[in-house]
């Protein structure tokens, strides 16, 4: 009868240690957990910083070349600037764009005409 409270004794020690492990364990993956995602938050903020960064320079810089092409424009010379504007498109990076007052009065009157006529339907 005399092992028994030192085998009661020893469970006790035992479930004691293996909780205070358990403890430990789960403090430990969910410090991990917590260093793991914040490392992975700043990764995808900067590399969004890193990409709107980019996108801005990019954009002062054709609205830097379109500036000085408009403040030295000429309406005698409006074809040019045209002209020039295709011409510096691929650097722009942009798919396309209307830069000649025949295009836009010409959708514009293409639209007016779709405008009527759908009214008029």
């Amino acid at each position: 009868m005399k092992k028994r409270p030192s085998i009661t004794l020893l469970t006790v020690l035992l479930a004691m240690v293996f909780a205070a492990g358990i403890g430990v364990y789960s403090s430990y993956i969910g410090m991990k957990i917590y260093q793991e995602s914040s490392d992975h938050l700043l990764e995808s903020f900067s590399q969004i910083s890193e990409t709107f960064t980019l996108f801005v320079q990019r954009n002062w810089t054709v609205l830097s070349q379109w500036d000085g092409q408009l403040k030295n424009a000429d309406i005698a010379h409006a074809d040019s600037i045209g002209a020039d504007m295709q011409a510096n498109k691929e650097s722009w990076h942009y798919s396309d764009f209307i830069c000649s007052t025949k295009a836009r009065s010409t959708s514009r009157r293409t639209a007016a005409r779709e405008a009527s006529t759908a009214s008029a339907a």
